[in-house]
């Protein structure tokens, strides 16, 4: 972690004006997968600096960048896949974010820069409620409350399905909104995260490197159209599952957008900003007619059993937007 590298072999004369203006700064890891995982195989993550911006990258694939001439060719571009065309067993770079000096400081809670942005997400939302006096008592420690929905904690199970830098995953998260309803009625802009699930093994992993998040590896699948249909397994044994009748019938459509603060768990007051919307259609969760089911040896289930979760509506989304800012330490504003 943080080992200086110096910049490779000298790079050819076609190349060395291009590379003028990046500095490989340091490898902050080398990783490799389970060995019955070959999808990506080793990755190298590094960090160069391109003029005044720090651009992190992840270069998958055995072959090494031996250059700056490498990286610097493959016109990396944030939030691209590009080709290095340096050798027939050429893999993908992708550059994750970037940092630019100008940019607010981390602790500057009115920061409001994305670093990451992600079209096209297809999703499903449960929203439901649990127990009060359970939330109040999981968040005081961390300073929070639960904001109460008629006499309940207000949470939400989202799984969204999404591609980004070329790479399908899906997600499982439960949220817990902190903080009080504004007039308008729509929820909080304050949301605690509780447990996080990504079923990419390299995002799971980056995830908690690079913005501090809880996420942890799972197979997940998500249905976002009617009827809906979410599952969370680690390895046969099915964890959750919950699906939607096939006769359901909405309770209304329209464009929703949440915008606001999330939480981290843990100490250090970390959390990012989130902005998540797009064309909304709405369900009645029907406990007789629809599917809820967990098995509390997880984590998230636990959680679910514990504070006694009760499903009330669902959110379905087929082309929704998804943005988040990097992770900060100050405390968060909504």
């Amino acid at each position: 972690m943080g080992v200086l590298r110096g910049p490779g072999p000298r790079a050819p004369a076609a190349a060395a004006a291009a590379a003028k203006s990046v500095t490989w700064l340091r490898t902050l890891s080398n990783w490799k997968t389970s060995p019955s995982d070959d999808r990506w195989g080793a990755f190298e993550i590094l960090i160069v600096r391109k003029g005044n911006v720090d651009v992190l990258c992840v270069r998958y694939g055995i072959t090494r960048l031996s250059t700056l001439a490498d990286l610097c060719g493959a016109h990396c571009v944030v939030c691209s896949a590009v080709q290095i065309g340096c050798s027939e067993q050429t893999k993908r770079l992708v550059c994750l974010y970037e940092t630019e000096q100008k940019m607010r400081t981390p602790h500057d809670p009115s920061a409001s820069s994305y670093s990451a942005e992600i079209d096209h997400v297809q999703e499903v939302l449960l929203y439901g409620g649990a127990d009060l006096a359970y939330w109040q008592r999981r968040l005081a420690p961390v300073g929070l409350a639960p904001a109460p929905h008629a006499g309940r904690a207000y949470l939400v199970l989202a799984a969204p399905a999404l591609r980004w830098a070329n790479i399908p995953f899906c997600e499982i998260t439960l949220g817990v909104f902190v903080g009080q309803w504004p007039a308008t009625g729509t929820p909080p802009s304050g949301l605690y995260l509780a447990s996080a699930y990504n079923s990419s093994r390299l995002l799971t992993w980056l995830e908690r490197q690079l913005f501090q998040t809880p996420y942890a590896h799972r197979s997940i699948t998500v249905t976002a159209t009617n009827p809906a249909a979410i599952t969370l397994a680690h390895g046969k044994t099915m964890l959750l599952r919950a699906a939607m009748r096939s006769a359901a019938h909405p309770l209304w459509q329209r464009d929703e957008l949440w915008t606001g603060a999330i939480i981290l768990p843990g100490p250090g007051s970390l959390w990012f900003r989130a902005r998540l919307g797009g064309l909304t259609t709405a369900y009645r969760f029907d406990p007789v007619a629809d599917t809820f089911a967990i098995d509390a040896a997880d984590p998230l289930s636990r959680l679910l059993a514990e504070a006694q979760f009760t499903p009330y509506e669902w959110h379905l989304r087929t082309d929704a937007h998804h943005a988040r800012s990097r992770t900060y330490r100050s405390p968060p504003a909504w």
